[in-house]
């Protein structure tokens, strides 16, 4: 906030600069120059106001549409209910064109925190709030994001819990700690998503793109990950227990997969860590 209001300072400081030089300007043509002059070098002052007027209500109309995606967002609603929208323009703030250097630009747009689980009946919240496993068969009719495309989303610590992200563009999104338990997530792009932490019990990855994707210390214990594509993500610390669709040769394509915790059946020739010691040694894949 301090940050945004030494930029507007800045710039009135130096409109008000351009304001004195200018009537001063003004006041020499007035005395020798003539009308013509004199409106010639009003123009400038002319052009600025313009400028910061325009500048201003753009500003008040990006606000108006924020707060109506924020409100959207917030709503609880199950099905299609405009969401992708929404998240799409929240998502592309951070992408406009004056950000980097007018005062009046918006800031990157965090959508950390979020919670966009579908409405519930009083048992289901209840097995949320106490943190049990969430079949994904189970779920409620799910919150519709189907195909949404948010590459480089700041979703950290969002509550997703059984949302529908067939087909989501998430690449390189940053999903620390996200609840995505019970989430659809068959044909998603997660190419080098950050998924540290995320808890990805019985979620659906059939189909979906991890490569180089961060799952250091991620739960997807029961998930299907079926056909999903694991080469060079990082695995280490990562729950597999229970999983199903993964072979050993897709499990040897990701990094650090000696240090997942996995069923024997996916021992597939290397040690496997106790589920017991939460911190893995290191692995020869780099961290």
């Amino acid at each position: 906030m301090h940050s945004w209001l030494r930029k507007i300072w800045t710039t009135l400081t130096w409109a008000t600069e351009q304001l004195n030089r200018c009537s001063a300007r003004a006041a020499a043509a007035i005395q020798g120059w003539g009308v013509s002059r004199l409106v010639r070098a009003l123009e400038p002052v002319v052009i600025l106001i313009a400028i910061i007027a325009f500048s201003i209500e753009i500003g008040d109309r990006q606000e108006e549409r924020m707060a109506r995606a924020w409100q959207l967002l917030t709503t609880k609603a199950p099905g299609n209910s405009g969401k992708i929208k929404a998240l799409q323009y929240l998502n592309s703030e951070s992408h406009w064109l004056f950000r980097n250097w007018w005062p009046f630009s918006k800031e990157r747009i965090l959508l950390q925190g979020i919670d966009l689980t579908p409405p519930a009946s009083a048992k289901w919240k209840d097995k949320l709030e106490q943190q049990k496993t969430v079949l994904h068969k189970d779920c409620p009719q799910p919150t519709y994001l189907v195909s949404v495309q948010l590459p480089n989303v700041y979703l950290g610590k969002a509550t997703l819990v059984c949302v529908d992200l067939r087909d989501a563009d998430l690449f390189a999104a940053d999903l620390f700690a996200a609840d995505l338990r019970g989430a659809d997530l068959q044909d998603a792009n997660l190419q080098d998503a950050d998924l540290r932490g995320a808890d990805l019990q019985d979620a659906n990855l059939q189909d979906a793109d991890l490569r180089g994707a961060d799952l250091r210390g991620a739960d997807l214990q029961d998930a299907n990950l079926q056909d999903a594509n694991l080469q060079d993500a990082n695995l280490r610390g990562t729950d597999f227990r229970g999983v199903t669709g993964v072979t050993c040769r897709r499990l040897e394509s990701a990094k650090c997969w000696e240090q997942a915790y996995r069923d024997e059946h996916l021992e597939c020739g290397a040690n496997r860590p106790d589920p017991q010691v939460p911190d893995p040694p290191v692995c020869r894949s780099t961290d």
